[in-house]
């Protein structure tokens, strides 16, 4: 066996505009510095570096399941070829897999659980649309198998605690968890940009300096992630007579998403409150017109938005979901939140009252992870999966 180590990361978009990615993207250059030899297996990939290899997947039309089955496919025909030639020339190869697209992989980045997706809406009598069960209920099969497939130097790469801990209770006992959260931009995200943007920004939304301003922010899935009851909770506090807007950032373009279409408050109902904003480059300008994150998701693995708006200072009010336990000190930097809109009216009636939402928010959360720090932990986290798989390449069992 040589002595080169070689590195194959696979994911069907491998992206700067990918939340998961970008952070990994990053590293790159530093791994190659290192001596790793870094392929990348994707469809799309925004390349750091010209010595970094790419095996292209042809992009798979139709809706999201048939990608998922399809990339899948291709790269499990993909890996077994190469990896019979690997093996055949003595060359150690490390995979590294976005969850289930490759069952063999050494190394499973995980960023959704769709067997964990499914239990909490049903816990939470959250409605998941037809396409959504049908997608996730063959990925939950797939997630079974991956578990299934006998790796005991296998590492997993999780975005939170809870979630590790929760899947390593399913896991096989000599596999190894470590935590990755998602890494932000600490130059575009942090309280001197806040102070130096909020002024502009609230002039540029049309909010006075007597209104408390909430923030929702998502790329899409507003069902999941909770839109309809942020709407029907500001609503209530609205009707109560309290100085309450809402800033919903994000949707499927730069066009405004359209809020009547969700839930509650949008059957018909008042909607003045809120403010509507397509995509956008500059989000922490924007959200620097805010008080507050309003995020009373269903279901995340480790929301980015979260992380972001705790690194800008803005107070977090946000549901039991994963990734919440490593950055909300019930309290001290926002709320938990119940999911119900009646519940949360509640709660956010209390710190507007209580001049608690106009205080702002200090964190040391163990989730904030820079663009230096991620690339860190990640290259130490492969170099111990590299010595996993190379112990027991020789033989050896692999220790935690």
């Amino acid at each position: 066996m040589d002595a080169m180590k070689r590195l194959v990361i696979i994911d069907y978009n491998v992206t700067a505009s990918s939340p998961s990615m970008k952070g990994m993207l990053r590293v790159l250059p530093e791994l190659l510095a290192a001596g790793w030899e870094v392929t990348v297996w994707s469809h799309q990939f925004t390349s750091p570096d010209a010595r970094i290899g790419w095996r292209r997947f042809p992009g798979i039309p139709g809706p999201g399941l048939a990608k998922f089955l399809g990339f899948s496919a291709m790269v499990h025909w993909a890996y077994w070829r190469e990896n019979r030639r690997a093996r055949g020339k003595g060359e150690l190869v490390l995979w590294q897999s976005t969850g289930t697209y490759l069952m063999a992989a050494d190394v499973v980045f995980i960023q959704f659980v769709s067997s964990f997706y499914l239990r909490e809406m049903k816990q939470r009598g959250a409605a998941v649309p037809l396409k959504e069960r049908v997608l996730h209920g063959v990925a939950l099969t797939m997630e079974k198998w991956q578990r299934a497939h006998r790796r005991p130097w296998r590492q997993w790469l999780v975005v939170s605690r809870r979630l590790a801990s929760d899947l390593q209770a399913l896991a096989r006992p000599e596999e190894a968890f470590r935590l990755l959260p998602n890494s932000y931009d600490a130059r575009r995200w942090n309280p001197e940009v806040r102070e130096a943007s909020r002024a502009a920004a609230r002039r540029r939304l049309g909010v006075s300096e007597h209104e408390i301003v909430l923030a929702f922010v998502g790329l899409g899935s507003f069902g999941r992630k909770g839109l309809p009851l942020a709407l029907a909770a500001c609503h209530r506090l609205v009707k109560l007579g309290l100085p309450v807007r809402l800033l919903v950032l994000g949707g499927a373009s730069e066009k405004p998403p359209d809020l009547a279409a969700y839930g509650e408050a949008g059957n018909g109902a008042d909607l003045s409150f809120a403010i509507a904003h397509g995509r956008t480059p500059d989000i922490p300008q924007l959200l620097s017109a805010c008080e507050g994150l309003l995020f009373p998701s269903f279901f995340e693995a480790f929301s980015l938005v979260e992380i972001e708006a705790a690194a800008l200072g803005l107070r977090l009010y946000l549901t039991p979901h994963y990734g919440a336990e490593m950055l909300l000190e019930d309290g001290r930097n926002g709320r938990l939140l119940p999911w119900d809109a009646e519940g949360i009216a509640g709660v956010l009636a209390e710190e507007v009252r209580s001049g608690a939402l106009r205080a702002g928010a200090s964190f040391g959360a163990e989730a904030l992870i820079g663009d230096e720090a991620y690339g860190q932990v990640y290259a130490s986290h492969l170099e111990e999966a590299w010595s996993r798989k190379v112990a027991a390449a020789a033989g050896r069992a692999p220790t935690n």
